[in-house]
């Protein structure tokens, strides 16, 4: 039995290792092509004040460095309401 689970464990890790060093061909087209900026970028967010939406904060501005051309909104939400 644990030749039989050494040998299955050798051929996934064969499987991964392959899987893992082949190429893809398209890939050198892909990284030539220009990208498309988005007019808006949404982050759902916690509470004001919470570390969530400070996070959203901060990449929002980060954001707005990287797409300048591209508005950011802050949803804020609550995960589990007090009626």
């Amino acid at each position: 039995m644990k030749k039989i689970f050494a040998l299955f464990l050798m051929v996934v890790a064969l499987m991964i290792l392959a899987v893992g060093c082949s190429s893809d061909a398209g890939s050198e087209e892909k990284a030539g092509s220009a990208t498309e900026t988005p007019a808006e970028i949404t982050f759902g967010s916690a509470t004001v004040g919470g570390f969530w939406y400070t996070l959203s904060g901060a990449m929002s501005d980060k954001m707005a460095d990287v797409f300048p051309n591209s508005s950011t909104t802050i949803v804020e939400g609550v995960l589990f309401p007090t009626y």
